[in-house]
């Protein structure tokens, strides 16, 4: 598949699982409003726009997410690419971004990381 496919595809997950975390919210008397991020502006169109467009291998579906959007159960934003936390896990990175994910990620404190290292 196409990297604006496996974006798009990691949206829907997230919706899904944003969805249940705010249906569980509010069975305990919490509203959450959800908003989900990405660094994908291809994905991003995906889901704002409505059809598949050029893309192949989408089911019918999974274009749940474009209805959900449109009704505005969720909001969903840009994330540059250097504030991304989720890089972490899907890219090598040299030794002072992983320490900058990391810190990002709220993981470790990336100066004693590199001091440590």
């Amino acid at each position: 598949i196409s990297s604006c496919e496996a974006e798009f595809y990691s949206i829907i997950l997230g919706l899904c699982e944003g969805l249940h975390i705010q249906s569980s919210c509010a069975e305990l008397g919490k509203d959450l409003e959800l908003r989900l991020w990405s660094d994908s502006s291809s994905a991003i169109a995906t889901c704002r726009k409505l059809g598949p467009g050029k893309m192949k291998h989408i089911e019918i579906k999974q274009f749940f997410v474009q209805q959900q959007l449109r009704e505005k159960k969720f909001e969903l934003r840009k994330i540059p690419t250097l504030l991304n936390p989720s890089d972490l896990g899907t890219k090598h990175h040299g030794e002072k971004e992983f320490a900058r994910l990391l810190k990002l990620s709220g993981y470790i404190d990336a100066a004693e990381w590199l001091r440590n290292g």
